[in-house]
């Protein structure tokens, strides 16, 4: 078998050299940020000559799905795996593999684990951790008791109707500009009116009942909970978008967001109380608070 510390020393060399080779495959952080050069629609044909080395059939067929075409984010990482399959061994795929699956469960695992992959000698009490973790994982199952004891759906229609306001202002100020073409406008106004607005909290909730939960073990629990979401997404694949879908925050989170990607605007029911917003004050109250920040993110 050989030395423990020498083959620790000679894995944690073969996880260097890897991560190493596959870190210089991405795009840049500056390539990142342009999103036109993210988009690299290919036909399963396309694929299979971009990276003819990785067996796509079974690698669609392992996922539980079998596309016509995928989106490449990146056709030079996908590029970069491609030639790595064949110049490293299999072995050393599972060595790399085996820290990933390490490192990522740390976070779960014992003080000595995370200890180790986080060069912490503290780290939060356990109950802190837990609902930390419990909070991300099921946020939606959370946000329904958030809901239930802090918020209403007239508060809901009430925020939704300073949006409408708003937008409307909006509308009537981008009309008016003087230095704007009558083409910008035009563009500009028609964004305006497809935003999506995710406000307070989900009109229809995620549904977590085939998610099963155990007392066994937290690290297992967790994996129970990453499968579900990978199986959550796979069943989406080939159907229509569903544009009012809460994907990233929880109701319960003190947050409100523009994501330009989708053209939406995400206000959490927890942002959405004193002082920022009280459906019982008056509104120039209102929109002197929430409001602004409704402005900010349109």
């Amino acid at each position: 078998m050989g030395d423990p510390i020498d083959i620790a020393i000679r894995n944690a060399h073969i996880v260097m050299e890897t991560q190493t080779q596959l870190a210089k495959s991405f795009m840049s952080p500056i390539e990142q940020h342009n999103i036109s050069a993210q988009y690299h629609k290919m036909s399963m044909v396309e694929l299979k000559n971009h990276a003819p080395n990785i067996n796509w059939d079974t690698f669609f067929e392992t996922l539980g799905s079998q596309p016509d075409s995928i989106m490449a984010v990146d056709p030079f990482y996908i590029k970069g795996i491609n030639n790595m399959s064949k110049t490293i061994s299999l072995d050393k795929w599972k060595v790399y593999l085996r820290f990933q699956l390490i490192s990522f469960s740390s976070s779960y695992l014992s003080d000595a684990f995370y200890e180790i992959d986080s060069g912490k000698k503290e780290r939060k009490s356990r109950w802190k951790s837990s609902v930390k973790t419990t909070n991300y994982f099921l946020g939606q199952l959370v946000g329904q008791l958030y809901i239930s004891q802090y918020f209403s759906a007239e508060a809901k229609d009430k925020v939704n109707e300073m949006v409408t306001n708003i937008i409307e202002a909006y509308q009537q100020r981008i009309e008016q500009l003087s230095w704007m073409s009558s083409a910008s406008k035009k563009i500009s106004l028609a964004k305006l009116e497809k935003i999506t607005r995710k406000l307070c909290y989900p009109d229809k909730w995620k549904d977590y009942s085939e998610l099963i939960i155990k007392r066994d073990s937290w690290i297992l629990n967790i994996f129970r909970i990453n499968e579900f979401e990978f199986n959550y997404k796979i069943k989406k694949l080939g159907k229509p978008v569903e544009r009012t879908e809460w994907s990233i925050l929880s109701p319960q989170t003190l947050m409100a967001a523009y994501r330009p990607g989708n053209n939406e605007i995400i206000f959490c029911a927890a942002i959405l109380e004193p002082p920022f917003f009280d459906p019982n004050r008056s509104d120039a109250m209102n929109y002197g608070a929430i409001g602004t920040v409704i402005g900010h993110e349109l």
